[in-house]
């Protein structure tokens, strides 16, 4: 796509828009350089705000509200955040449980091979109806920033696979 300025010229910039550690900055100077076109950095347009709630790194949960290794409501907790560290039992697997407020039914993701990372979204930053409709739970195999740190991710060489495994287990009556 070519956008033009007022002028008429065509704007010679490239700009790659994604979520942070995608690998837009790599492709983006790649792309710009390619075309002979200026690099601009997308995080650079990040209000304070928004950058203030990127990823800076790792943290322990213990004595903080995002300790949930107890069940217990999430309350008015927001959460765009991902766990690791998860406590597994003897055959390796790692349990989510999402339980309906009677206590009587939910259901369980478990996390099994390949799955070291979960992220979890309370939806509160979407628009009006949606928001805190649910709960996302994503099984993950590295951090949402890995491509950008490098912290637990896979590099596969042409042919190999990475597996991994994961669950959902109703639970309770109806």
């Amino acid at each position: 796509m070519v956008i033009e300025t007022a002028a008429g010229e065509p704007l010679r910039m490239a700009l790659v828009v994604g979520v942070a550690g995608s690998g837009k900055s790599t492709v983006g100077r790649l792309l710009a350089e390619r075309l002979g076109w200026e690099y601009q950095d997308a995080d650079a347009f990040h209000s304070e705000a928004g950058r203030a709630r990127m990823p800076l790194g790792r943290g322990s949960v213990d004595g903080t509200p995002y300790d949930f290794r107890t069940a217990r409501p999430l309350g008015d907790l927001r959460l765009d955040t991902a766990f690791t560290g998860l406590d597994r039992t003897a055959d390796g697997r790692a349990t989510v449980r999402l339980a309906h407020p009677s206590g009587r039914h939910g259901v369980d993701l478990w996390l099994g091979e390949g799955t070291r990372y979960v992220q979890v979204f309370t939806g509160d930053t979407l628009a009006g109806p949606e928001r805190r409709r649910g709960v996302a739970v994503e099984p993950m195999s590295c951090p949402p920033d890995a491509f950008r740190s490098g912290t637990d991710l896979t590099v596969l060489e042409p042919g190999a696979t990475h597996v991994l495994r994961w669950g959902l287990s109703p639970w309770g009556d109806a």
